[in-house]
């Protein structure tokens, strides 16, 4: 029996390329360097977080890659990720099906974390954390 899978947009650490990927195991990638818009990162340290904008006029993105995994990763993630996190279904453009994606859970909190403009964390140098 074949693995149900999910698609699940990655921007940090489980990029490809970023320091965490191993984790996502026998995934496939089904876009590289896909833009979100109307989305800020921020650095916490080793690893970036994301927040959806709450300015409609703001021209804020983040760059991922799009990623299908088996379900049974879901749980193993979801723990990687932590409390600080919750995940969500989001649409992309040009991708048919929901996207999950981790987002800050407290979005208005980022007061003590530093604003990443050009939305990249791996183009910021973040990647062999």
């Amino acid at each position: 029996m074949e693995k149900e899978e999910i698609l699940i947009f990655v921007y940090g650490t489980l990029r490809v390329g970023g320091s965490h990927h191993h984790l996502l195991g026998e995934s496939t990638t089904i876009r590289k360097e896909h833009i979100l818009d109307h989305y800020c990162m921020y650095s916490a340290g080793w690893y970036p977080v994301v927040v959806p904008d709450s300015d409609p006029d703001s021209h804020h993105s983040v760059v991922g890659d799009v990623i299908s995994i088996h379900t049974d990763l879901v749980p193993k993630l979801d723990v990687y990720e932590g409390n600080e996190f919750t995940r969500k279904q989001i649409e992309l453009d040009g991708i048919k099906e929901p996207v999950w994606i981790y987002l800050l859970k407290d979005s208005e909190d980022t007061d003590s974390y530093t604003p990443l403009e050009s939305g990249d964390w791996l183009k910021e140098g973040k990647s062999a954390v």
